[in-house]
């Protein structure tokens, strides 16, 4: 990255994750896939509210995931939808990158 004088500034890397798995496990997480479509905390039947979960637990499934290192789950909103193994996660973390924040999510 330079500044309007052609000084460098920033040195910035642009990440594009395109691999898409089916990633959350259905037996241990509490969310709703509406429509088959996205994970929700309301389920809803004709448009009407008919159930909504109190704890919402939103697991993911290691064998789905096996042999990967970064993904999107189809079935997540974008802003929780860029998903990194636990040892990416600690290469990430090693290398002391900024502008990055992990979260641990349950994984069975």
């Amino acid at each position: 990255m330079v500044n309007r004088k052609g000084e460098e500034v920033a040195e910035r890397f642009l990440w594009v994750v395109c691999q898409l798995v089916d990633s959350v496990d259905r037996e241990h997480t509490t969310l709703f896939l509406r429509h088959r479509l996205r994970w929700a905390t309301e389920e809803l039947i004709d448009g009407k509210l008919v159930k909504v979960v109190q704890n919402p637990k939103l697991v993911f499934c290691r064998k789905q995931t096996e042999g990967r290192h970064f993904w999107r789950d189809p079935h997540l909103t974008a802003s929780s939808n860029l998903l990194c193994s636990d040892e990416a996660g600690a290469a990430i973390e090693s290398a002391n990158l900024t502008a990055i924040s992990l979260r641990h999510k349950e994984t069975v």
